[in-house]
Formats: C-alpha cells, sequence, structure tokens
C-alpha cells in the first residue's frame, strides 16, 4: 500500500527552500509526488510514497538529519492516508472502468443479496433493456425487477458471490456464484426444497453510474439437475452391452 503524507513546518517559504536544498539533488528512493507551500501554520508539505517503509527511511536517514543542521524542529505529521497506488495512477478510462465496476457491486450486494428494492431504481436506469428476459417477459425496467422479485421468493436464502469482474469502457463482465434453497415456485415449477449452486456470467453496460443493459449465460442444466428437474447423465443407468 501506497501512503501519502501531510506535514507541517514552522517558518516561511523561505525556510522551505532551505531545507530542499539541504536535502540536496540525490534521488529519493520511493517518492512519487511532492509538493508544498504556505499554511496559517508555516509551511505544509504533501509527500506520498510508495510505501510506508520508504516515508520511514527518508525521514529517519535524510529529512531528520537535514532538519538538525539548519537547526530547525522536526515537521508534525497533520494526516496519513494509505491507498492503492496502481488506483491513483490510473488513467480517466481506468477510473470510469471502477466506477462501473462499483455499480455492479453495489447492484449485487444491495439489489441480489438484500433485495433492496429501492437500490434497484437507483441503479438501474428507466431505459433499462434485460436481453436475457425469459421468453414472454417484458425487458424493461419493471420486468427486470419482477424476475428478482419472484426469484428471490422462491430461494429466500439466496446468496450471489462476485467470483471475478473485468471491465472495458461501459461494459462489466462479472463471473458469480449462486447458491439457495429453493422454497418457493419459481417459473411455474413447484418448490423442490433442494439446495443448489451454479455458476453464471453476467454482462452489464453501465451510463452516468446507472445501468441500461444486461446480457447472461448461467449453466442451467447444472441448476435443473441440482433441483431435480432433469436427469444427472452421471448417473444415468448405463445401457446394457449386447451379448
Amino acid at each position: 500500500m501506497a501512503i501519502a503524507i501531510l506535514m507541517e513546518f514552522d517558518g516561511d517559504l523561505e525556510t522551505h527552500l532551505k531545507i530542499s536544498e539541504a536535502l540536496g539533488d540525490a534521488p529519493i528512493e520511493g517518492l512519487v509526488v511532492h509538493g508544498g507551500g504556505p499554511s496559517e501554520h508555516g509551511i505544509r508539505s504533501l509527500d506520498v510514497w510508495e510505501t510506508k517503509e520508504d516515508s520511514k527511511r527518508f525521514l529517519a536517514e535524510r529529512m531528520a538529519p537535514a532538519l538538525q543542521r539548519l537547526g530547525f524542529e522536526s515537521g508534525r505529521p497533520v494526516s496519513y492516508q494509505e491507498f492503492d497506488l496502481p488506483y491513483l495512477l490510473r488513467g480517466p478510462a481506468d477510473l470510469d472502468c471502477e466506477r462501473n465496476k462499483a455499480v455492479i457491486r453495489r447492484f449485487v450486494e444491495e439489489v441480489q443479496n438484500k433485495q433492496d428494492w429501492a437500490a434497484y431504481d437507483e441503479l438501474n436506469d428507466p431505459d433499462f433493456v434485460n436481453f436475457s428476459a425469459p421468453p414472454g417477459a417484458p425487458t424493461d425496467r419493471e420486468g427486470g425487477k419482477f424476475f428478482l422479485q419472484a426469484f428471490a421468493a422462491a430461494y429466500p436464502d439466496a446468496v450471489f458471490t462476485i467470483d471475478d469482474m473485468f471491465a472495458e469502457g461501459d461494459a462489466v463482465i462479472t463471473r458469480k456464484t449462486f447458491t439457495g434453497t429453493n422454497e418457493g415456485e419459481f417459473m411455474g415449477v413447484p418448490a423442490t426444497g433442494r439446495r443448489v449452486s451454479f455458476q453464471y456470467v453476467d454482462l452489464m453496460r453501465v451510463r452516468d453510474g446507472r445501468i441500461i443493459s444486461h446480457w447472461n449465460v448461467l449453466d442451467q442444466y447444472s441448476w435443473l439437475t441440482q433441483l431435480g428437474l432433469v436427469p444427472d447423465a452421471a448417473s444415468a443407468e448405463q445401457p446394457t452391452p449386447r451379448a
């Protein structure tokens, strides 16, 4: 994890320049960004380091001796903030992808796992289209909500787990695992009382923080087999060899 350190020193801009000269021109290992300027209490500097260890080494081996030579007191730490450095260095397109992925994570956690239908309305655009709706089912936003509500009623202990997530442009692809117990009727099929677990892949497109379309592909054979609605090929009776 990278770390950003905000420090405060007594003195003025001339003091800051003297400290910079005392540090010399030698490269500072692990320093990503440095900035400084006047504040109401003196001088503030903001340094971003690749690791906390880099910052500690610099403060002990170079900053403290330089301040001692100048007769200045050590700086006072104002705040520390650790963060993911690659995230800081990403470009605008990458940041858009991260924001889109955050929308889908919210959808999984708040809508699919917690059945928060207000969150469903917030996260899905009014022009949302479900391209994977069952035959004859509405493909609009309200149709998508009705389908998820029916599914939640049939599997009240449903848990959706994100296994992988990838984003490119406005598209977010998520591989998930669904686990739940079939305790209610779903799409005309009576409850079986069986617990199932299967994987599927979603592709959702996000525009301005809202989901505008959805496709999915799921392991339907595994799902129906676990429900006992289709025979399991592995346990099916083998044909008797001819004499």
